[in-house]
């Protein structure tokens, strides 16, 4: 997707928009699935053969 693209257009955005403070979410395929990660104490752990069954 390497395309020169010439860019003729003026900002028309107004000075009191300001986009610095927003956040960006990711979405789609390469965001991070394992954003939480618990781990089970050792004795509750030995009570499920893997973590599906935990789910």
């Amino acid at each position: 997707m390497n395309q020169n693209f010439e860019i003729d257009m003026e900002d028309d955005l107004l000075p009191e928009y300001d986009f610095t403070q927003m956040t960006v979410v990711a979405r789609g395929q390469g965001r991070n699935k394992s954003a939480v990660t618990v781990t089970l104490d050792p004795d509750v752990a030995k009570l499920f053969p893997n973590s599906g069954s935990v789910n």
